[in-house]
């Protein structure tokens, strides 16, 4: 088994291995006095795939902030999931299962993996201030490479209720490669991958307001004004005025989208950016089988010919080599890139994020034409069975929901009609025969 104890700089703790005894394994509840302590609680969010990711960033908070806690939900695990990896870490690993509800289970089936590690973020923040006392939480992407203490952020959320760091501090060269202004314009001016909460009824509400936009408006799709939850945090912040401050300190969220601005340079003491010491590099798009490549997204620096390649070179071999002490194999492929057996499509995903069910699974036409065909023939209850049966596998049907609502309204369960016909309203507040219909019952009822 894995045991904790204690070694190093005073408070750091270190993995070391027992051969008797039960597994240890670290829940929220084993945080409460760290996070009582330490006023702050860290946390990241991963695939089971990119928990080697996850691993390496726990190496560096435990180098930077050896008292200060911190958690990681695998979003795709849930509760038959052994998920043995645990044991390796001195930190919770959370299953999407603890925090699941309707919405985020919808949400696994129309997303892909990056959506909902995106898109779960608002939820997870949400359910961390709801099960711990944590004044402050501050999420990282998984992708980060800390190497400073990140001390600036959590003093800024002891004034404000929020906090983040901008892309980059002035306009990128407009030389026709990527990133460029409209590239960042189009991604929003925070990242996401960095982000700091205070429990506070502004913070908290912005996190609300955040996870009923993202489920079911967080797709990937520039072209339709979405960007996962990062264009919704954009937006929102502007909704808390003075109570929004970002970091924007040179030295954090160094990435390739702002190395035009930052000089990097290497000494005694670690990386610095502009002789600022550098807090975290985002290391987005980079892939551990690629020495010459900063970024996949990038089409700048080059680590063969940039000026500042060598040192950029230094930075992605010491990053890489951290990879070498994950201690537990990479676990390939996306667990909910099936359902029910069903191997899930981007198509399939965008038919059931519009219809509430998947294509062959329910022929939706015959369904429908056969509850008519009873209702019309004055058998009632088959109709309503049918539709309710319908609603079971898409609950987002607007016909079945007015044709429900008429059978149970025929049937004297005039209560449940209403219902029902608010429900469609909801889904489409301007649906002109459900609103006749729901003004005839409440004008019976009178």
């Amino acid at each position: 088994m894995l045991i904790l104890a204690r070694a190093g700089a005073p408070g750091q703790i270190s993995l070391t291995a027992s051969a008797n005894g039960p597994s240890t394994v670290i829940t929220l509840v084993d945080l409460e006095q760290s996070i009582d302590r330490s006023d702050v609680l860290f946390c990241t969010v991963v695939t089971r795939s990119h928990l080697s990711q996850a691993w390496v960033l726990r190496q560096a908070m435990r180098r930077h902030h050896p008292e200060e806690p911190f958690c990681i939900l695998v979003v795709d695990a849930v509760a038959e999931d052994t998920l043995p990896e645990k044991i390796q870490f001195d930190v919770p690993l959370i299953r999407l299962d603890d925090l699941m509800t309707p919405n985020i289970a919808d949400m696994t089936i129309y997303y892909s993996a990056y959506e909902l590690c995106g898109n779960i973020k608002p939820y997870f923040l949400l359910y961390l201030f709801g099960k711990t006392r944590a004044r402050k939480i501050i999420y990282l992407d998984s992708d980060l490479f800390v190497t400073s203490p990140l001390w600036t952020a959590s003093a800024i959320l002891d004034t404000h209720d929020v906090t983040a760091a901008p892309h980059s501090l002035s306009p990128i060269p407009d030389d026709g490669r990527e990133p460029s202004d409209l590239t960042i314009a189009a991604n929003g001016a925070y990242n996401t991958g960095f982000l700091g909460f205070r429990r506070t009824a502004k913070g908290l509400d912005l996190l609300g307001w955040m996870a009923e936009r993202v489920h079911r408006r967080g797709f990937n799709a520039f072209s339709q004004g979405m960007f996962c939850e990062q264009r919704f945090f954009n937006l929102g912040v502007t909704f808390l005025k003075e109570r929004f401050q970002p970091v924007t300190l040179e030295s954090y969220n160094v990435g390739y989208w702002n190395l035009h601005e930052r000089v990097i340079t290497r000494r005694p003491g670690g990386y610095f950016a502009n002789e600022q010491r550098v807090v975290f590099f985002h290391m987005s798009g980079f892939r551990l089988d690629n020495p010459d490549l900063l970024s996949i997204y990038d089409e700048r620096h080059n680590l063969t010919t940039y000026p500042q390649a060598a040192v950029l070179r230094h930075l992605t071999s010491e990053y890489r080599a951290l990879f070498a002490d994950v201690p537990f194999p990479a676990h390939s492929g996306y667990r909910f890139d099936t359902h029910k057996g069903q191997q899930l499509t981007p198509e399939m995903r965008r038919h059931y994020h519009q219809h509430g069910v998947l294509p062959g699974v329910v022929s939706m036409e015959d369904a429908l034409k056969a509850a008519r065909q009873h209702e019309n023939a004055g058998q009632l209850d088959k109709a309503a069975q049918i539709y309710a049966a319908i609603l079971q596998k898409a609950p987002r049907t607007s016909a079945a929901l007015l044709g429900y609502a008429g059978a149970v309204a025929q049937l004297g369960r005039r209560t449940q009609a209403r219902q029902i016909l608010h429900q469609l309203l909801a889904l489409t507040p301007d649906h002109r025969e459900a609103k006749r219909r729901l003004a005839l019952l409440e004008q019976h009822d009178e």
